[in-house]
């Protein structure tokens, strides 16, 4: 070969070299704004979800104050209730203890005796054979009598009451 049939092959051949060396950049360059592309869209994402977030963080306050006034008046008019009704209750029970026991007291000496035989763990049905009465008397007689002694175990004033709060 003549010196400058290969001075023009090696210029070629350098020529060809940095064509694919320029093609290649390329496609490298279009590679990474493909990424960059990829992670701004990402980062996009991900400020549009902070700022979801952060929507409903404020939307959820917004409810929680809502429901805050909304409850506050009846709490207060629940208080006011309550109050009322320890104030009902605490006069009914001085009235009652006014008036005396509303259950008169077992006098009768059938009524003690089965009284007596209820203490000793007899049953209604078996007080009621011993004593000769039916069943339903007996347990009317034991109701009465807890009914009485219930009542006279209820304190005078609401101050002695456990407390509702």
């Amino acid at each position: 070969m003549i010196p400058w049939e290969l001075a023009a092959a090696f210029a070629a051949s350098a020529l060809l070299a940095i064509l694919a060396a320029v093609l290649a950049l390329a496609k490298a360059r279009r590679r990474r704004s493909c990424w960059r592309d990829d992670a701004d869209a990402v980062s996009l994402d991900a400020r549009g979800a902070r700022g979801d977030a952060a929507t409903l963080l404020r939307q959820v306050d917004e409810l929680a104050a809502r429901a805050d006034e909304a409850i506050t008046p009846r709490m207060k008019e629940l208080r006011e209730l309550i109050c009322q009704a320890d104030q009902a209750a605490a006069r009914l029970r001085r009235e009652m203890h006014a008036c005396g026991s509303y259950v008169p007291a077992l006098s009768d000496p059938r009524h003690l005796k089965i009284q007596e035989l209820h203490r000793q763990g007899l049953t209604a049905a078996e007080v009621a054979r011993r004593v000769e009465m039916t069943v339903g008397e007996v347990e009317l007689v034991l109701n009465l009598d807890r009914a009485r002694q219930a009542t006279e175990k209820l304190p005078l004033s609401p101050a002695s009451a456990p407390s509702r709060e």
